[in-house]
């Protein structure tokens, strides 16, 4: 199934009422919150399809964005086949599995720096990793006061979710690039665009 989770006051209502008749897409319509920052936008939407797809027993799934399109055929099936061919050390068994991304905006010399803008996995990990909580609260919970930088680095946007995820995976982070290649490796898989045609 095709879940869109987008705005309420975003599209005209015969956009939608156009979806009604297919059964394997589900578009859901939020309302925008109170809020200045994308990252709260970003987590809400998602975190509102993740939501459904976990009501409906879907155990995986693929987020990214509108503006993006995968013509690989059977990608699921690769992304599948590599959670189950690279499993995440026993160190990190509460984790589950992987999550994966694309080599597109994943940046090796940017300390936890994982793409959002594609991301497959389970979905108890993907809601985990887009949890819905005020940015600026959950900021200043795990990481200090805004604008945070640490060692260099601004704890913002991609950079915010993936540290984040970490922290809430009991996970302790330095802020080196060694630390973040060693998770990209033990935690993460990331996988070139171009192995799906994305």
């Amino acid at each position: 199934p095709i879940i869109l989770s987008t705005w309420e006051d975003e599209c005209k209502k015969d956009f939608f009422d156009e979806f009604d008749k297919y059964n394997n897409i589900k578009i859901i319509r939020n309302i925008k919150p109170q809020s200045n920052f994308n990252v709260d936008f970003q987590t809400l939407s998602t975190n509102e399809a993740l939501s459904f797809a976990k009501s409906k027993n879907i155990n995986y799934c693929l987020k990214t964005r509108t503006d993006t399109r995968i013509y690989k055929k059977n990608s699921i099936f690769f992304l599948k086949n590599l959670l189950k061919n690279f499993p995440i050390k026993e160190k990190y068994n509460a984790l589950k599995n992987r999550i994966i991304t694309c080599s597109i905006d994943t940046r090796k010399y940017r300390v936890y720096g994982l793409s959002d803008i594609f991301i497959f996995g389970e979905t108890t990990n993907l809601e985990k990793y887009f949890e819905v909580e005020n940015y600026i609260s959950s900021l200043e919970k795990h990481f200090g006061k805004y604008p945070c930088i640490i060692k260099e680095t601004a704890v913002i946007n991609e950079i915010f979710l993936c540290a984040r995820y970490l922290k809430n995976s009991n996970i302790t982070l330095n802020w080196e690039l060694e630390d973040w290649w060693k998770y990209c490796g033990k935690i993460f898989c990331v996988v070139d665009s171009s192995d799906f045609d994305f």
